[in-house]
């Protein structure tokens, strides 16, 4: 998912209708710095120091196209690092050729502290061209003379603080804004909209669906089981798809119910381990009878967390019989109601033992 990349100019998704292309004008790009640019985009992060001083050029000229600031200040402080008498030409010529003003200003700065190496490689002064030899030997000259000052202008090519990760932001807007979407959800009247080459990375099972339902409308609701007597809200599937496009981790207890099936079926493991969490830690008055039919779930029945919670959640009820409605109870399995009718009885019988 090209989560970086300006909005409008590219899609992201799995069907070849959304297939993205990338057209960079650039002066190497080789399957290396094709790679470092999708690494950068999938993860806000890249080590340039490996490229060649010409990859890297070649990468910084895809980064202002493309205009990630970041990756442009990743490249460029590398190539501040690598900067030598033997690369300069190459990026000296580069730089002015493809318009990268911040190397070629570096270059340049580099052959004015080492003039005296430069001067006598003829035929590598040769290659840049008379334009841009006659620049390099006008600002001398401006050394020369006092006009330019080297220092000043070293600090004006200060790079300044490495900017701050994108990630999460990139992702909370392609997760809240979805123009580009190629899948969709209708719950309780409302359509949700996602990407499938998203929710595929995160769950095979998912991807499966998506592959054999491939619908030209994008609406996955039945293939995904959301059918009318689906218990998944719509505020509850948002919820999910923020986890799982950036991490977000602020569902509540109600929500984290309604996903803990759709979770382990698709086996979204680090989900299913958030809403275990939650739904442990969220038992309340308006929760317990959300919460109690989840510890009953045939493969969650057996686990000692969900025994223990199953016995909290139905001691919870016994302490609260005041504040809760029973009735709701109904709507749930018969063994539920009879498991709770049953502790709330021998309560009261230890109650009365006691007291008398």
């Amino acid at each position: 998912m090209l989560a970086g990349l300006p909005r409008g100019r590219h899609r992201v998704g799995k069907s070849k209708r959304h297939r993205t292309e990338l057209a960079i004008e650039s002066p190497i790009m080789t399957r290396q710095v094709i790679t470092k640019l999708l690494e950068f985009l999938y993860t806000d992060e890249v080590d340039v120091s490996s490229l060649s001083p010409q990859d890297c050029l070649s990468l910084c000229v895809a980064s202002y196209q493309y205009k990630l600031p970041r990756l442009s200040w990743l490249c460029e402080n590398n190539i501040r690092i690598v900067l030598d008498i033997q690369n300069v030409f190459f990026l000296l010529k580069g730089s002015d050729m493809y318009q990268q003003p911040t190397t070629k200003a570096l270059c340049m700065q580099f052959i004015l502290q080492h003039f005296s190496e430069f001067l006598p490689l003829k035929d590598r002064i040769d290659d840049l061209g008379l334009p841009l030899f006659y620049e390099v030997v006008t600002l001398y000259h401006q050394l020369q003379t006092g006009v330019l000052d080297l220092e000043q202008r070293k600090k004006e090519l200060d790079p300044g603080p490495e900017p701050p990760r994108t990630l999460v932001a990139n992702f909370t807007t392609i997760c809240n804004d979805t123009p580009d979407s190629d899948g969709k959800v209708k719950l309780e009247g409302r359509r949700i909209s996602f990407h499938t080459a998203i929710l595929s990375e995160h769950s095979r099972s998912l991807a499966r669906i998506f592959a054999e339902h491939e619908r030209r409308d994008g609406d996955y609701t039945e293939a995904l089981g959301f059918g009318p007597e689906s218990a998944m809200r719509a505020e509850s599937f948002q919820a999910m798809l923020r986890f799982i496009y950036f991490g977000d981790t602020s569902m509540s207890t109600l929500q984290a119910c309604d996903i803990m099936e759709f979770s382990r079926l698709h086996g979204l493991t680090a989900l299913h381990e958030l809403v275990t969490r939650k739904i442990i830690e969220g038992v309340t008055v308006d929760t317990v009878f959300s919460i109690l039919p989840v510890t009953y779930l045939q493969h969650l029945a057996q686990r000692e967390d969900m025994v223990q919670l199953r016995s909290r959640c139905i001691r919870f009820v016994i302490d609260h019989l005041n504040a809760l409605d029973l009735t709701k109870l109904r709507a749930y399995s018969p063994s539920i109601a009879i498991d709770v009718l049953r502790a709330i009885q021998a309560y009261e019988k230890e109650t009365t033992a006691v007291s008398s």
